[in-house]
């Protein structure tokens, strides 16, 4: 069967916004696996919220096999995986029946003795054939074996860097580029539904977005709500500004925690992680976590050894606290 290759990847996952790159990469596995290649071992990386989850199972819905068939998929999250003999009994035996796709989420997590079995099951050699054997608690010695003509396995995660770095090399990398403005406004209104906007109000939406799908996922989902409840669907700059109050949001998207730490390093000028964490109550790793990334994506702080505002920092720390 032949295939029109530039049609295909120009109209391929038409419900992912942006990431044309990805998508492009994404559509050539598909049609080599379609022609009766295997599927490579795929590793989706990307920051929290960025659509890593979603993208790798609208991919694999796309997925034929020479026969037809889609590969049914098991997903699991690392976390939940607390041993190999689990793995064996419970994931290993179904993915192996059913010649599945093995989706693992958050992969940084799984446990050293299993990354250990994947870091040989999937070294990059000719043989699609792998077995690696190991001493199951119950049974004694027993054999994974891994068939990569019928199985494929994807990995996702937000932090690759604490996957063992030989493991990592094994991937072919699926690597999410940061969204901009324009295409995190239609993800925005792909899902406000009926939600209507003056164009002021459209304009002022956009300096309450944070930099993510999944928080303008939920920025859109929060507008439909207070749409209910207010019995209106129109949204103008009036019911935006008693939404945005309501909602605790601020310019660039910012929380209530993040303007906090604005307003601690305005006051006081540069400071230690240790001081932030002290004066905002916050432990260190909430702040360096939760909170940081956006003051540091949003070009408002900078970090050289402590803390402190940029100029665009400190212009919003003028405009809100004094």
């Amino acid at each position: 069967m032949r295939y029109n290759v530039a049609v295909m990847i120009e109209n391929y996952l038409p419900d992912i916004i942006g990431q044309d790159s990805v998508k492009q990469k994404l559509a050539m596995y598909k049609l080599s696996y379609q022609g009766g290649d295997k599927l490579p071992f795929l590793l989706f990386t990307g920051s929290r919220g960025s659509g890593k989850s979603n993208l790798a199972r609208q991919f694999r819905e796309t997925l034929v096999n020479k026969n037809g068939d889609t590969p049914p998929i098991l997903e699991v999250n690392a976390s939940a995986i607390r041993s190999v003999d689990s793995f064996y009994d419970q994931i290993y035996s179904k993915w192996h029946e059913h010649n599945a796709t093995l989706f693992i989420d958050e992969s940084h997590m799984l446990i050293d003795k299993l990354q250990a079995i994947f870091l040989t099951a999937l070294e990059v050699k000719d043989d699609p054939v792998r077995r690696v054997t190991f001493e199951h608690k119950e049974m004694g010695q027993q054999e994974f074996v891994f068939d990569f003509r019928k199985m494929s396995i994807i990995f996702a995660t937000t932090n690759q860097e604490k996957m063992e770095a030989p493991l990592v090399n094994r991937f072919e990398k699926i690597a999410l580029q940061p969204y901009t403005e324009h295409e995190l406004l239609q993800i925005f209104l792909k899902n406000i539904g009926d939600v209507r906007f003056s164009p002021e109000s459209l304009t002022n939406i956009l300096n309450v977005f944070r930099t993510c799908p999944r928080d303008v996922v939920k920025l859109a989902n929060n507008i439909v709500s207070f749409t209910k409840a207010i019995g209106n669907l129109f949204i103008n700059e009036e019911k935006l500004a008693r939404f945005c109050k309501m909602m605790g949001l601020y310019k660039y998207g910012l929380c209530e925690a993040e303007m906090q730490i604005i307003k601690l390093l305005g006051e006081r000028g540069a400071c230690s992680l240790n001081a932030i964490a002290a004066a905002t109550s916050f432990s260190k790793t909430v702040v360096q976590q939760d909170y940081e990334f956006m003051l540091l994506n949003k070009g408002l702080m900078d970090i050289d050894g402590k803390r402190r505002l940029t100029s665009r920092g400190m212009e919003l720390y003028a405009a809100s606290f004094k």
